[in-house]
């Protein structure tokens, strides 16, 4: 989360760059109680999708070495409609198989079959 004295960002997906970064003064006093006010209302407020409940998983498993793209099940045109369309969900059928081959934890695939149901 990024907080200055002109309102705070958050961000959904992460960018890797070498570029080297000069640290900000924290902000203080009255403007991070603003900010964590307003952070507040965003985390409220904000619904997360399939897709990024399901890559926030996704990524980890993968980053840990669990499973490979290949080894998952996805079938890769559900994969592209994921990351192109925010509105995307698989299909029971697809997520079942997911389940399988990801594997899924049971807490993993019932957060998932929330965006389903």
């Amino acid at each position: 989360m990024l907080l200055t004295r002109k309102g705070c960002c958050g961000r959904f997906n992460s960018v890797i760059t070498n570029l080297d970064l000069e640290h900000d003064a924290p902000v203080d006093g009255e403007h991070h109680r603003l900010a964590l006010r307003f952070l507040g209302q965003i985390r409220r407020t904000t619904m997360e999708t399939f897709a990024q409940k399901f890559m926030k998983i996704y990524d980890r498993k993968i980053l840990s070495g669990e499973t490979t793209f290949s080894r998952s099940g996805i079938d890769r045109n559900d994969f592209t409609r994921l990351c192109i369309d925010g509105e995307y969900v698989f299909s029971k059928e697809a997520l079942d198989r997911i389940r399988e081959k990801m594997p899924l934890t049971d807490e993993e695939y019932a957060d998932l079959l929330a965006f389903i149901d």
